[in-house]
């Protein structure tokens, strides 16, 4: 179950670890059908995700999804894959 608070820090789950949760185990899923046949799970450590909460007229801004910084110190890249879901819509 989920905690009420999960919104207020980023979470990481590693590639082989038991997920703690639904989207821990949606994440491992969408890596396994979408990723995984391009990407080693000896490549692939993890994934980190967070939540965010939007109210009222709220809209997400314009925002870019990767660490630069990382990419520049370790050369190990990043690849963002973004799951947006409401209770009134269809997820994208």
């Amino acid at each position: 179950m989920l905690n009420i608070l999960i919104h207020l820090r980023n979470h990481w789950i590693g590639i082989n670890d038991e997920p703690e949760n639904t989207i821990e185990k949606y994440i491992q899923d969408s890596f396994d059908f979408y990723l995984a046949d391009s990407f080693s799970s000896t490549i692939v450590k993890g994934f980190e995700w967070w939540v965010q909460v939007f109210t009222g007229d709220d809209a997400i801004p314009f925002h870019d999804n990767h660490d630069e910084n990382h990419r520049i110190e370790t050369g190990e890249k990043r690849i963002p894959f973004v799951f947006y879901n409401n209770l009134l819509d269809k997820p994208s």
